[in-house]
């Protein structure tokens, strides 16, 4: 295959398989990103809860607001107290659907690889998902379903690390193609893409 020139003459050459092998990190980043962005949104759902169902103000309906813990808590410490508790309450087959929903909104089709990478979610540190909960902009606030799932491609496309219009053009597939999870993802002579390094590329992204 020959190669193929991107850019000026004095950059490093691409072939078009080094092109797609790009591009397809790209799209499964992105996807990881969905995937990641609904456990932190459905998490930061429960705790909302958590803290309103654990207000002795909001079960009295005390009229003053000092007798109201729910609104002398902020959002960090509700995580730091109630985060292993609603954990344990996510249902990973609902996180599965959104994001599927969301991917399929992107014009994404998943395979069924990803499957097993949702299992992998619960084992991410609860203060990465805690940051990227910080990306929403229901952050903090208990919110319906399709709520929810609107705030998550809002997130995908204006967050801070979101898609840019100029990232944006760079990241194509055909809605036929099945995305799959990086650990099944291998062509001609590469090596299969490492899901620890997907993920971990995904962390460092909330850094900045």
């Amino acid at each position: 295959m020959f190669p193929v020139m991107i850019g000026s003459t004095t950059k490093p050459q691409l072939t078009v398989d080094e092109v797609e092998k790009v591009q397809r990190q790209r799209v499964v980043s992105l996807v990881g990103h969905v995937f990641q962005l609904t456990y932190a949104a459905m998490c930061d759902k429960l705790i909302q809860e958590e803290k309103l169902n654990r207000c002795n103000g909001c079960t009295i309906h005390h009229p003053s607001q000092r007798q109201h813990s729910c609104l002398m808590m902020d959002n960090e410490d509700a995580w730091m107290y109630y985060r292993d508790d609603v954990m344990e309450k996510i249902d990973l087959k609902v996180v599965l659907n959104m994001s599927q929903s969301v991917c399929n909104a992107l014009g994404f089709k998943l395979g069924k690889s990803w499957e097993a990478y949702v299992s992998e979610l619960p084992k991410l540190p609860w203060t990465a998902i805690y940051l990227t909960s910080l990306e929403l902009n229901s952050f903090g606030e208990i919110v319906q379903p399709k709520q929810l799932q609107n705030n998550i491609l809002h997130a995908i496309y204006y967050g801070p690390c979101g898609l840019k219009c100029k990232d944006s053009d760079g990241i194509e597939i055909d809605s036929q193609t099945e995305v799959q999870c990086p650990e099944t993802v291998v062509r001609k002579n590469e090596e299969p893409m490492d899901i620890d390094f997907i993920v971990s590329e995904i962390q460092n992204k909330l850094c900045f």
